[in-house]
């Protein structure tokens, strides 16, 4: 459920508390990021605060930003899944 886009798997009990901004190890590196970090970032005029982590699945220069997170107003859910963001360093996840 973790890939899935939608509002309702929030509600499956397989996933998280905590929302992660995921991402290829291509995109940590170019961002300059390890997995752990707390990032920040503006999507849409919502501002986002995530623990990166690195998914070795992912292929290409490419982050996601779940849209199950339970606090996102409606409007976020519905917009375009795909945008650029500038990724902002914030420390690391226990800090």
């Amino acid at each position: 459920p973790g890939k899935q886009f939608s509002p309702f798997t929030a509600k499956a009990h397989q996933l998280q508390e905590e929302a992660f901004l995921l991402g290829s190890a291509q995109f940590a590196m170019a961002a300059r990021l390890e997995d752990g970090d707390r990032v920040r970032f503006v999507q849409d005029g919502i501002e986002y605060e995530r623990v990166f982590r690195i998914d070795t699945t992912m292929k290409g220069t490419v982050a996601v930003n779940p849209t199950f997170d339970r606090g996102l107003r409606s409007f976020a859910i519905s917009s375009y899944r795909f945008s650029p963001v500038k990724i902002e360093k914030a420390g690391k996840a226990d800090e």
